[in-house]
């Protein structure tokens, strides 16, 4: 009964780890943010001036200066964006970071059911490790397969759509 116990932590960890995966791709997707009309938007700003490398001599002095040049080229940014893209930017922002804590806390359960379940096993650290990069893997493969997936068929869908919309032929009217 321990074993199966173990092997149920192991799987609803991971289970609970790639569900916020998949749903922070596609809630993020459909945020609907323009990354090329914000790309466009982000070349157009001057990138302000790294400070010398010679100031991570004295790492709090580059850690500052590094932070100051960050806040400056993002205050570029905003500046040349529109009340409705610094909206949609913000939301983007804030559902991107809700889901970070969500499946950050997952993973760190499923580390902890994984390692559980390599005691019972008595398995070495390496397999432990091997574990976690395949379970990681397969739940972003999960995700990327899943997504292309619907875009793929909601692609089908749209051509089918436009192709029945050119080929449908006007409704007859009867005169009688």
């Amino acid at each position: 009964m321990h074993l199966l116990i173990a092997w149920c932590g192991f799987v609803g960890a991971w289970l609970l780890f790639a569900g916020p995966i998949y749903q922070a791709a596609t809630e993020l997707e459909e945020e609907g943010f323009e990354r090329d009309a914000f790309s466009a938007q982000i070349d157009t700003v001057e990138v302000p001036e790294r400070p010398s490398p010679w100031w991570w001599l004295l790492p709090p002095v580059g850690y500052v200066l590094q932070r100051r040049r960050q806040t400056e080229y993002r205050r570029r940014i905003m500046a040349v964006m529109t009340q409705d893209q610094l909206e949609r930017m913000v939301a983007f922002a804030n559902t991107a970071t809700g889901w970070l804590f969500v499946a950050g806390g997952a993973f760190f359960i499923a580390l902890k059911e994984t390692w559980e379940l390599a005691e019972v096993y008595e398995l070495s650290v390496l397999l432990f490790v091997l574990a976690v990069v395949v379970m990681f893997a397969l739940c972003a493969l999960h995700t990327i397969v899943r997504l292309r997936g619907t875009h793929q068929m909601l692609a089908r869908s749209g051509t089918a759509r436009n192709r029945d919309s050119m080929t449908d032929e006007p409704p007859a009217t009867s005169d009688a």
